[in-house]
């Protein structure tokens, strides 16, 4: 394993986790060194000197306390952005980030992370047998957070469908509705399908987790 120069050791997050532990991404066999911002649930947000692509299949090595030995947990790369000239993105994991390595920000409790995003899209709300369009202000695996015209009462259950998500909608439900600027903020739970369709990437999450050396 090569030594972290000063610059690598620059590079990785400030959010506290219990240990630190280096960790990189295998893309057909090129590691590419990642700095993981935040860790929790079957979710990473990392930062990196170069693109990926959405959609990308990968590894991410994890480096454990043991030399030589790494555990490896494939995903999918579903979010990408940038931010102070680094590459940012969301990873989705094939099973949950281990307890060790889980990096979260003071006082979130959140079992999965969000990213941002911008999508149109219509819900159709079962009970009321209407529909509206809406914008799609971030997501996560179980959840996601609408911008909409009007207030829907909570516990209300919805149908979603976007344009980034082909044939495939999302169910769910309203758990908290928040007036923003003359418009409302939608906190959602979702009861069907995983908030990742929201970014267009067909994700296959088969468990698949082993230890190398």
């Amino acid at each position: 394993m090569p030594a972290q120069t000063e610059s690598s050791l620059k590079f990785r997050s400030e959010i506290p986790s219990r240990n630190r532990f280096p960790s990189y991404l295998c893309i057909n066999d090129e590691r590419i060194d990642a700095q993981i911002t935040e860790a929790s649930g079957y979710d990473l947000r990392v930062r990196l000197r170069e693109s990926v692509s959405r959609g990308q299949s990968l590894r991410v090595a994890f480096l454990s306390a043991i030399p030589h030995v790494e555990l490896i947990v494939p995903g999918v790369v579903h979010w990408t952005g940038a931010e102070d000239g680094a590459f940012e993105a969301g990873i989705a994991l094939v099973e949950p980030v281990p307890g060790d390595y889980l990096a979260r920000h003071p006082g979130c409790q959140r079992s999965n992370l969000r990213f941002q995003c911008g999508v149109p899209g219509e819900v159709r709300w079962l009970a009321a047998k209407s529909s509206q369009g809406v914008t799609i202000r971030n997501y996560s695996r179980d959840g996601l957070c609408l911008l909409c015209s009007t207030s829907p009462p909570l516990g209300a259950r919805f149908e979603l469908a976007c344009e980034t998500s082909g044939n495939r909608t999302l169910e769910g439900y309203v758990s908290w509705v928040i007036a923003q600027d003359g418009q409302h903020l939608v906190g959602c739970e979702l009861t069907s399908g995983f908030g990742y369709i929201i970014s267009g990437v067909e994700l296959d999450l088969k468990p698949a987790i082993r230890y190398c050396e």
